[in-house]
């Protein structure tokens, strides 16, 4: 008998979801059904054939209904990407690509650096500036961890000696 097959089960299921007596918001009132030849489990099963184990009826264009172009036999994982949420393109703001850093210099391919890893430009002009800040310089002129440059003036002292940052 093949009312306690895997196949059957599925078809029931289908047939449920797809005539409207359950689960309404996701297929019926999408306009999902079952074509009329798979009303018949009989014909179900000629176009689909044995469930493979560990998969289940997936349709092809989640905008159509179960019809025998449009199903097949899936496993969860490739269900999960067949997915509305995956499938659909979803449009994004547009991003507008600067021409210009923040101080004013030309993002030019001579100006421009691009970071390795996360693959963002920087001005080199920028780059260069920032490299040789205040601290680095001071730290490559004074080792001790007593010498600090103050941050009210750009002039600080180190081992009693007056430098400028």
């Amino acid at each position: 008998m093949m009312s306690d097959t895997p196949e059957y089960s599925t078809w029931l299921s289908m047939i449920r979801r797809g005539t409207g007596k359950c689960d309404t918001k996701y297929y019926a009132d999408r306009g999902i059904g079952v074509c009329e030849r798979w009303l018949k489990f009989e014909n179900f099963f000629s176009d689909m054939g044995r469930r493979p184990i560990g998969t289940s009826i997936d349709r092809k264009d989640n905008s159509m209904g179960y019809e025998p172009g449009n199903c097949r036999w899936s496993t969860r994982s490739e269900q999960m990407l067949n997915r509305r949420k995956f499938v659909h393109f979803r449009p994004r703001k547009k991003t507008i690509k600067r021409t210009h850093c923040a101080a004013g210099h030309e993002y030019a391919e001579a100006n421009t650096y691009v970071h390795q890893k996360s693959g963002t430009r920087r001005c080199r002009e920028c780059k260069n500036a920032s490299s040789g800040s205040t601290r680095s310089r001071w730290r490559r002129t004074c080792r001790s961890v007593f010498c600090l440059p103050s941050s009210a003036s750009r002039v600080s002292t180190c081992c009693g000696v007056g430098l400028t940052a």
